[in-house]
């Protein structure tokens, strides 16, 4: 979604000449906010300008916050996922958008915030909404899958 190239075959990154640092913080199986904030580090540490956080949680931990924190002193935009809910605020680490960070719910194709995507809430915090249902992007197997959420949102502001 953020950068595949311009190759005249598939899908077009939305910044196509960016140069991106993955970071796998994940696996099948999950993982834990320690990977997570450890992941976050690295990334800062190494350089980057932005980082995308395509996950959530409807749990807070002074690991992340602390993690998104440094991101944000060492002045790195960190991008996250509101969360696919459907709830009227953010999931963490959305969430913290209310101090440094920027929140991203989905819209669909008619501008329409869908049912699914977690709203901004009632405390004020860095909120924005991007495409986020029927989003092209790649797949292992040199395949492309359309999908929704805002997870598919995040990489357009980022």
């Amino acid at each position: 979604i953020i950068a595949a190239e311009n190759n005249g075959s598939g899908v077009t990154g939305v910044a196509f000449n960016a140069k991106i640092m993955p970071v796998r913080v994940l696996d099948s199986s999950g993982g834990t906010i320690a990977d997570i904030a450890a992941g976050i580090r690295y990334a800062v540490d190494n350089g980057a300008d932005v980082i995308n956080l395509s996950l959530g949680s409807r749990v807070t931990s002074p690991i992340d916050s602390q993690a998104i924190q440094y991101a944000f002193d060492k002045g790195v935009v960190v991008v996250t996922a509101a969360g696919n809910d459907g709830r009227l605020q953010p999931d963490y680490p959305g969430r913290y958008a209310t101090n440094f960070g920027i929140a991203v719910g989905a819209i669909d194709r008619n501008n329409t915030v869908p049912f699914f995507s977690n709203h901004a809430g009632t405390i004020p915090l860095d909120y924005v909404v991007a495409p986020g249902v029927e989003v092209l992007s790649t797949f292992p197997g040199n395949r492309y899958e359309s999908k929704k959420g805002t997870s598919m949102a995040t990489p357009y502001v980022s």
